[in-house]
């Protein structure tokens, strides 16, 4: 297996864990969307690529991590980003810290693009402050964040584009 594509375990209501095969090089958009049940995630050294909202709708999912041998993303608490730090990819929707960590911790200084879906289903998230580095929110960052009460950003703001559906609920 290389790839894991579009909605392949779209729904699948049972799975608790996925460990992806070191050798898949690719999860496409939306591969594991609406897994409700999922719990954790391990991405092996070999994925080049994970798609728009791979694991969006799984609001379950605590644990995250990269291989640390991965060149082109890393996980941090339960977060992806691009390797570079300037993408922060994905969260874990049931990631648990306090409310300053996590709006705080989350997206640090440096961070460009907030990716497609990078938030959605967050149920942990109260307030969120966007770091000035931020250009680019992409579409449903923060959908259906239902916790979420406040958003801040900073004085000197180089926020350009929030995309379709960032703040839908």
């Amino acid at each position: 297996v290389t790839s894991i594509e579009r909605f392949a375990f779209y729904g699948c209501s049972s799975l608790t864990s996925i460990t992806i095969p070191e050798g898949v090089t690719s999860i496409e958009d939306y591969a594991f969307y609406n897994c409700k049940s999922i719990e954790a995630i391990s991405i092996p050294a070999s994925v080049r690529e994970i798609g728009y909202m791979a694991f969006s709708t799984c609001p379950s999912i605590s644990e995250i991590t990269v291989d640390e041998g991965n060149v082109n993303y890393c996980s941090i608490y339960g977060v992806i980003y691009s390797r570079d730090m300037k993408v922060l990819v994905a969260v874990a929707p049931a990631l648990r810290m306090a409310e300053e960590e996590l709006s705080h911790t989350i997206i640090p200084m440096g961070v460009e693009i907030i990716g497609a879906g990078a938030f959605a289903n967050c149920k942990n998230l109260f307030d969120i402050s966007i770091p000035d580095s931020v250009t680019t929110i992409e579409k449903a960052a923060f959908a259906y964040c239902n916790s979420l009460k406040q958003v801040s950003f900073g004085e000197n703001s180089n926020l350009t584009k929030i995309g379709e559906s960032s703040f839908r609920e």
